[in-house]
């Protein structure tokens, strides 16, 4: 069997866990080799009587063994290591090996007939998935990953998907790879004939924008939690549902989580999904995993009036997932460090390896962890895993990347979607604008390449910059970030940064504002931004105030906008803002902020 010879260490623990596979090692080394029989099935007999087998086409989890454990058990890892020590390798592994190349009676044979059952009815409602870029073939389903570590047999496909979720997971990816291989693809999916009514969806939309969150009244609020509850099936659609309904009702309560900016920007996206068929459709709300091992990427601290959110974002895999707890609480990210949740600390679990056997992820990619269950599971600081993951090594490329990709309103839903670890060369410029009150450096790839480091100063993360400088001077190799492209380059938001001395999470440092910084000169002005800026803040007034009520203020700041944008060279633009300044309604304001919020995150 050639695919017991592809199951690496990696990938044995992947399909059971790390501390099985070196159990069954030292066993091995310690002179404890079975006597196999390498048939099909193998079969191996251990000096206790125990008797494990797998056959082709099964995996592992279709083996059997007879010693008490249940699953993937010490034995049935003993006889992949036998096997690969005992038995030579007598044929090539497939060269250009694609999980496209298996066929519908290989999955019937290796999960059965109902699961191919099961997961094209799945298919028939359609899905959204992501392709992994690395070496070995993945696919990032809604709610969980798939690897093809071994060619030929997706029996050995490794998923973060609960048992009773395996095998439709994996067979759905192997259809997704038929479909595509590259970049984001939607999968599958109804026909047009029984595409979702939103009709409703449009209607509401236009009475929010003709009415504005100032002239909302509070039975707005019923309407759009009715229509959310209706929607629920479409993810992507029910969570920006959700989202307006949050901004107005902040608004009716005067809360600091109010912004029109935001109120605007959903409001736009919600019509762009509409009209592209961007939903979410059908996507499961929340995918329970099996034992994982999340790898912390930093937190992020953010604060909204009184209320204080930590985002902890962790790696699985070639995915990040976000852990969000909330306070009402006027404290600082070094307070917030130090709660506990189950067995640890927020401070701990940032920077950390962490195993879980009682999570679940949803289709934004949100993490549940069972309460009490992570205080029984290992939580250790993070070392050098950082380094087996994803890196953003080349930055031209990874700005090449992120403008290729559809615009924002109608990607997926999903959250720190831009996330990642980087390879840092060298820091240079590292400097403070104390007029700005930002923290900016410049960082460089082994090719040469800069990208823009920028971190502004925050009440409640009040060490941040001068906790993020001292680990910048210490020459960091990797650092975690929000990264986005800006100018053709790559702007980086830091998270946390890999140190010598371990890792660093900024907005989580003890400490004041009182740090002695280097000065630096503020950022260069960049004309177009600015014009963008402007246009989206009159677009997002409008939207605020409702279009119904304008004043001549306010469609005198519309078309004072779109003349700055033509005289920017921004044509088509300043044509839609204008004609929204002409005639304000739902039909000329939508296609004025989309082009104008497109344009800005072009820049």
């Amino acid at each position: 069997m050639t695919a017991l010879h592809d199951l690496d260490e990696d990938t044995l623990a992947a399909l059971a866990n790390r501390g099985l596979v070196k159990r069954a090692a030292r066993e091995l080394a310690a002179g404890g080799v079975p006597e196999l029989t390498a048939g099909d099935p193998v079969v191996a007999v251990f000096a206790d009587g125990t008797t494990a087998s797998v056959g082709s086409g099964s995996g592992l989890d279709g083996g059997s063994c007879t010693c008490a454990a249940t699953g993937i058990c010490r034995h049935l890892i003993g006889l992949v290591l036998a096997y690969q020590r005992e038995v030579p390798r007598t044929e090539a592994a497939p060269a250009g090996w694609t999980p496209a190349d298996v066929d519908d009676e290989a999955l019937e044979r290796a999960f059965g007939v109902r699961a191919v059952k099961a997961a094209r009815t799945r298919l028939n409602r359609g899905l959204t998935v992501v392709f992994g870029t690395g070496e070995v073939p993945s696919v990032e389903l809604p709610a969980c990953s798939v690897r093809f570590p071994v060619p030929g047999d997706p029996a050995l496909a490794v998923t973060d998907a609960a048992p009773s979720h395996r095998a439709e997971s994996v067979i759905l990816a192997v259809w997704a790879f038929r479909a595509g291989g590259e970049g984001t693809v939607r999968v599958g999916g109804a026909t047009a004939a029984a595409a979702p009514d939103l009709t409703g969806l449009t209607a509401l939309l236009d009475e929010v924008l003709r009415e504005g969150a100032v002239h909302a009244g509070p039975l707005m609020a019923g309407r759009i939690a009715r229509l959310g509850s209706g929607l629920a099936g479409l993810h992507w659609i029910a969570g920006g549902l959700a989202e307006l309904g949050d901004q107005l009702a902040g608004y009716g309560e005067r809360s600091a989580r109010y912004e029109p900016r935001r109120l605007a920007d959903t409001v736009s996206e919600l019509y762009a999904r509409a009209r592209a068929g961007a939903l979410g459709a059908d996507e499961p709300g929340e995918t329970p995993l099996r034992k994982v091992r999340l790898i912390g990427l930093g937190c992020r601290i953010t604060a909204l009036g009184g209320r204080r959110t930590a985002s902890v974002c962790f790696a699985h895999g070639d995915t990040t997932l976000v852990l969000r707890r909330d306070w009402d609480e006027e404290v600082t990210g070094h307070a917030l460090g130090a709660r506990r949740f189950g067995g640890s600390t927020l401070a701990a679990l940032a920077g950390a390896n962490v195993v879980s056997e009682a999570a679940s992820r949803s289709a934004s990619r949100v993490l549940s962890l069972g309460a009490g269950r992570i205080a029984r599971t290992s939580v250790t600081p993070v070392g050098n895993s950082w380094r087996d993951l994803p890196i953003v090594a080349d930055y031209a490329g990874h700005a090449a990347l992120l403008a290729g990709l559809p615009p924002r309103p109608i990607r997926p839903r999903v959250e720190a979607e831009s996330v990642r670890v980087m390879a840092v060369a060298e820091v240079r410029d590292l400097g403070y604008d104390p007029g700005a009150q930002r923290l900016t450096a410049t960082l460089l790839d082994e090719a040469g390449t800069p990208a823009q480091l920028v971190a502004d100063h925050a009440a409640h993360t009040p060490a941040a910059l001068g906790a993020l400088a001292a680990a910048l001077e210490q020459g960091p190799e990797l650092l975690t970030a929000a990264v986005r492209r800006t100018r053709g380059t790559l702007l980086v938001g830091p998270l946390a940064v890999l140190t010598p001395g371990g890792v660093v999470v900024p907005d989580l440092a003890p400490g004041d504002d009182r740090t002695a910084l280097p000065l630096a000169a503020p950022l260069p002005p960049d004309p177009l931004a600015d014009v963008l800026d402007e246009a989206l803040a009159a677009l997002s007034d409008a939207a605020h105030r409702g279009l119904r009520h304008l004043t001549t203020h306010h469609l005198s700041r519309l078309a004072g906008a779109a003349r700055d944008l033509a005289g920017s060279g921004l044509a088509t633009t300043a044509a839609l803002v204008s004609a929204a300044a002409a005639d304000p309604r739902p039909a000329t304001w939508f296609p004025a902020h989309l082009h104008a919020q497109t344009a800005a995150d072009l820049r």
